[in-house]
């Protein structure tokens, strides 16, 4: 599974789980549940995105190649090798 679709659960999954648990408590926490929901999905969004930014050096240079692989040498009729 992609890391979106794993976003994308986990905050489903929470927001399912604060919101039935605001309907479940009664109608003095409805909508708490929802905003909890959020501010704990902006809390780890915000936590990954400090460790990205964290990495960005390696994320952007560790999957390039460290030499350049040799280049073909064309070969010429009567040249000498």
């Amino acid at each position: 599974m992609g890391v979106r679709r794993r976003v994308l659960a986990g905050a489903g999954a929470l927001l399912l789980a604060l919101v039935g648990a605001s309907l479940f408590l009664g109608p003095r926490f409805y909508g708490q549940g929802y905003a909890l929901a959020a501010l704990l999905a902006c809390a780890w969004a915000y936590l990954r995105l400090e460790q990205t930014l964290h990495d960005l050096e390696f994320i952007t240079f560790a999957p390039q190649p460290m030499a350049l692989p040799e280049a073909p040498v064309a070969h010429v009729r009567g040249a000498r090798s």
